[in-house]
This record gives structure tokens, C-alpha cells and sequence, in this order.
């Protein structure tokens, strides 16, 4: 793993911590679940004849579920990158936190 393989698995993993943030959140569990409740109770409330209201308040929902997938999939992407970071050999503890010392062992 050179060094820009290695920036980039560090970059991924803190968006990861971000993202596990974000979706660990309160307050974003309850927006996303509220918003979501709402507009399910708008689409089921709305008129069988308004199907342009129902498809669109339909889109409104998916797209809400498109931000919660993408904030999961910058979270797998995370775990992912740890993982390989994680399965690199190291010589004592104290190596692994000398990133420049770790980057020189890799080839960087």
C-alpha cells in the first residue's frame, strides 16, 4: 500500500466516523424519522384521483431514503477501509502511531 493508497484509506475512515456519527445521531434519527412519518401521512391522506400529489410526495420519500443511503454507504465504505488498514502487520503498537514511520514500512 504506497502513500496515497494510505491517505486515502484514512480519508475514508474518517468520513466513516463522521457518517456513524450522523446516523448515531438523535436528533437525526428524529428529523429523519419524523420528516419520513410525515410524508407517508401525507401520501396516505392524499386524494386516489391526485396522482400527481401521490407521485410526487412518493419522490419526496424516496429521495429522503436516497441521503440515508448514501450516509450508510460512506459508513460501510469506512469499515471497509479499516479493515484493510487493520490487516497491514505491524511491528509493536507504538509503530503503528508513527505514520510516517508506517508509510515508510509500505513503500510510501
Amino acid at each position: 500500500m504506497n502513500d496515497d493508497e494510505l491517505e486515502k484509506r484514512e480519508k475514508e475512515i474518517e468520513r466513516g466516523n463522521q457518517a456513524k456519527a450522523i446516523l448515531d445521531s438523535e436528533i437525526f434519527r428524529e428529523s429523519f424519522d419524523s420528516v419520513r412519518a410525515d410524508y407517508m401521512d401525507s401520501w396516505e391522506q392524499s386524494s386516489i384521483d391526485d396522482s400527481a400529489k401521490r407521485e410526487k410526495i412518493w419522490m419526496m420519500v424516496a429521495h429522503l431514503d436516497d441521503v440515508k443511503s448514501h450516509i450508510v454507504s460512506v459508513l460501510q465504505t469506512g469499515l471497509m477501509s479499516e479493515k484493510q488498514l487493520s490487516d497491514i502487520p505491524s511491528i509493536n503498537p507504538s509503530f503503528e502511531e508513527d505514520r510516517g514511520r508506517l508509510r515508510t514500512f509500505l513503500g510510501g
